[in-house]
């Protein structure tokens, strides 16, 4: 149960690194996030939160 628990610890922490590396790509120069249209934010700022989602119940699983 052990090396489960810090499988599913590790799955959510490169997860996570993943879609801090994600969200910065949205980033210009200047700090300010650009996209090709609405559209397009919505779909990333959706898989977004999904991701983080994800990151919480993989962790939260691996803790307890």
């Amino acid at each position: 149960m052990t090396a489960l628990a810090c499988i599913l610890i590790a799955l959510g922490a490169w997860i996570a690194y993943r879609q801090k590396g994600r969200e910065h790509q949205w980033l210009n120069q200047m700090g300010v996030e650009s996209f090709a249209s609405y559209g397009a934010k919505v779909r990333a700022k959706t898989l977004g939160a999904t991701c983080w989602l994800a990151v919480a119940v993989l962790v939260t699983t691996g803790v307890v």
